[in-house]
């Protein structure tokens, strides 16, 4: 059978199914409950579905989420729970018409597989915005991520689990063995968790879910089914000790003219990481002398600009609960910036950074340290009982010296003094998510004249210039959901920041690509050459339309010159105040071409605090998927005329010309 035949049936199937169904009411599939089996012995994870648990009920009658809503699924599908006392099982039988068209492909971790997939995502708080997500395809290969906001995914969770699948000639079938040390609950006689089942069937790319969500709809976690039946049940204790020594060794060429350079070389170094768990959902972490030699590097960038490049987080230590630590991201699930960059008061990418110094005399030859070592780190994270979630981290790390010599004698110098960082968050749920408060406080405390039982060595008086002595942040965040139906949300976060040290350090920071206190045709900044101590201010409220084909979004924000958060956090622009409106339409129904469509339209503005404005723009951006599963995909917007005052990097401003983009 050829391609073409295949798309006439499949098309004509489909027609069957939507003209036959035209009594269909996905509204009746929104509010679904499954019940766990209580298992008597383990299930092999095997996939084959031959164990007693499979003579029980089967949760089946799948709805489409696209292509097309509501609609019910091409193919079947039967899902089973099980449990016992350590592990959450879920086997799924994913029925196919044609077993031969079943796409399955092998896999890294992680990644998009571009095949057929079956996922479970399990909210084990049950508090409508978290959630575990296992996802596993025909070839075995898997994938999973934690869920946060109500839609939002964290793709670096890398939890310990087990599933296999297997493809017969009905279909294929997965099974999964999930541990309860993988997931997170509070201890009680009998439990309701969220759950929500999908499947992907890549050649119709069609998702189809247990529980109706509307295209029209918002979120995700908050239409999860009930998994109820679970009792007898309490978390494991959660420890874990990891020792480690490494060793290297080169044997190289000497070069000549630096005796550092040795040619043979040798080296250990040893430390250990730690995790417990305190109560039912609060983790420690802790390392000392961590080895992140297994991270996978940073890309190489070639970066002309005036602003730091931003690399994302892989250090298992850091990665743990650090969704807790997001400030100002929740409630809205659509977070635009147009012409907008938020900063981040909190970005661990700090600690364990590269030696920000240098040595202060002309030397013949030098040896300089690659890395910052991190001597200690301690984080907890986690939820407790009232949908509080908690977090905070204390890092020390180790004081860096150059080694070099000058005039025939060898000197060791600071080049990265010892420093404390030091991170609290909290934040309060309430009405089942639909409100949430919270703060966050940081601090980076450094020691440029050194830590004495850490070693000696040379003062470096460049450190005073281009280092704080002391850095502080708080911010407080907050949202809400208004309506009927949930259908506004609203969110908004305050930050202010402290930032002390010498007035050459201070002069500096004045000087740099985020603020740039010297242009000299402003009025509402000035240069002080003896200011010791810099304090700022940032904000931004933040309005999103949940529901409904009709989409709105808009916010308003602000920074101030004087705010400063790059020693602990990540920023890229001040003195800046920027709002954008934008409105849009969602094309849910088929049509005859067009499966479904979306557009929209924006405005966003920037002015300084001043009120000239630096920025302007106008934004179209949309997309059309088609019935034969092409799709296009456009954005276009111009900017126009304008005055930039960061174009010279600290000259006057200038007229930023009107331009289009496609």
């Amino acid at each position: 059978m050829n391609i073409t035949c295949r798309n006439l049936i499949f098309f004509f199937l489909i027609t069957v199914i939507v003209v036959g169904a035209k009594d269909f009411d996905p509204n009746e599939f929104k509010d679904r409950e499954i019940i766990a089996v209580r298992l008597t012995s383990p299930l092999i994870i095997d996939s084959n579905l031959d164990e007693q648990l499979y003579a029980t009920q089967a949760y089946t009658d799948f709805v489409q989420y696209v292509p097309f809503n509501g609609q019910p699924a091409t193919e079947k599908t039967e899902v089973w729970i099980g449990y016992d006392e350590s592990a959450i099982y879920i086997g799924a039988r994913m029925w196919d018409s044609e077993p031969d068209l079943i796409v399955s492909r092998i896999g890294r971790r992680d990644e998009h597989f571009n095949s057929d997939l079956f996922e479970v995502i399990i909210d084990s708080y049950n508090d409508n915005r978290t959630g575990f997500s296992f996802q596993i395809n025909p070839a075995g290969a898997i994938r999973d991520e934690t869920y946060y906001n109500d839609s939002w995914t964290d793709l670096s969770w890398d939890g310990i689990w087990e599933g296999k699948t297997s493809i017969d000639d009905e279909g294929w079938t997965a099974e999964l063995r999930i541990p309860y040390s993988q997931l997170r609950f509070e201890d009680q006689d009998e439990y309701t968790w969220g759950i929500q089942s999908a499947r992907y069937i890549q050649r119709r790319d069609e998702w189809d879910y247990f529980t109706y969500q509307s295209l029209e709809e918002g979120g995700l976690i908050r239409h999860a089914a009930d998994l109820i039946g679970l009792y007898g049940i309490s978390p494991p204790s959660r420890t874990e000790y990891r020792p480690y020594i490494t060793t290297g060794g080169s044997l190289l060429p000497d070069k000549k003219d630096n005796p550092f350079y040795k040619g043979k070389d040798t080296n250990i170094g040893f430390g250990a990481d730690f995790k417990f768990g305190i109560g039912n959902n609060v983790t420690v972490d802790g390392t000392i002398n961590p080895d992140f030699g297994q991270v996978e590097v940073d890309p190489s960038e070639i970066n002309l600009s005036a602003y730091e490049t931003y690399y994302d987080e892989k250090r298992p230590f850091f990665i743990e609960g650090q969704n807790i630590f997001l400030f100002g991201r929740g409630g809205p699930t659509n977070n635009w910036n147009i012409n907008f960059s938020e900063p981040r008061l909190f970005y661990s990418r700090r600690i364990g950074r590269e030696p920000q110094g240098w040595v202060s005399a002309p030397s013949d030859s030098i040896e300089f340290p690659a890395v910052t070592n991190i001597l200690g780190a301690a984080k907890v994270s986690g939820k407790i009982s009232g949908n509080w979630s908690i977090g905070g981290l204390t890092a020390l790390t180790s004081p860096e010296t150059a080694q070099y010599y000058t005039d025939g004698n060898k000197r060791k110098e600071l080049v990265e003094p010892a420093t404390f960082y030091n991170v609290i968050r909290a934040q309060k749920e309430f009405n089942e998510g639909k409100q949430g408060l919270g703060f966050i406080g940081t601090s980076v405390t450094r020691f440029l004249d050194g830590l004495s039982i850490l070693g000696s060595h040379d003062k470096n008086h460049n450190l005073y210039d281009i280092l704080s002595d002391n850095a502080m942040t708080f911010g407080i965040d907050g949202w809400t959901f208004i309506g009927a139906n949930n259908d506004w949300a609203i969110g908004a976060w305050f930050g202010a920041t402290q930032v002390s040290g010498s007035k050459e350090r201070m002069l500096s920071l004045q000087k740099n690509s985020r603020h740039y206190f010297q242009r000299p045709d402003v009025d509402h900044v000035e240069l002080d050459a003896n200011l010791t101590t810099l304090n700022g201010y940032a904000g931004r409220i933040k309005v999103n339309k949940e529901t409904g084909n009709v989409k709105i979004n808009a916010a308003f924000g602000i920074i101030s010159p004087g705010f400063e958060s790059n020693d602990l956090g990540y920023q890229g622009i001040t003195d800046v105040i920027n709002k954008h409106v934008g409105i849009g339409y969602n094309w849910t129904e088929p049509g005859k071409y067009i499966r479904n469509m979306r557009s929209d339209i924006f405005y966003g503005s920037n002015h300084d605090l001043s009120g000239t404005k630096t920025g302007e723009r106008l934004l179209w951006m949309g997309y059309i998927s088609f019935l034969n599963y092409w799709s296009m995909h456009w954005e276009t917007y111009q900017d126009l005329e304008t005055l930039s005052n960061t174009a010279l990097r600290g000259g006057p401003r200038v007229i930023e010309p009107a331009s289009w983009h496609l």
